[in-house]
């Protein structure tokens, strides 16, 4: 016997920007650099990142796009001009 009910749709909640975050992986993607890198601005404190269980970092949104709005104005035109 199967049924044709239909499910009612689920609304997903907007997810704050402050509460994203991206892996060093992905920070690395998108800005077009190694993962080591990535690293390298975190220790230098350029880039703030927290710790989740395991010792995986993670960079936020907002301080994504704060480092990119102080630190890389090449990407910031880029973006710009697309």
């Amino acid at each position: 016997m199967s049924s044709n009910r239909q499910l009612p749709p689920v609304s997903v909640p907007e997810i704050p920007a402050r509460l994203r975050a991206f892996s060093l992986g992905q920070v690395a993607a998108a800005l077009q650099v190694n993962p080591r890198t990535v690293r390298r601005w975190i220790a230098a404190g350029w880039l703030r990142a927290f710790s989740l269980p395991g010792n995986d970092l993670r960079v936020s949104q907002t301080e994504l796009e704060a480092f990119v709005s102080q630190r890389c104005p090449a990407v910031v035109a880029q973006e710009v001009s697309a």
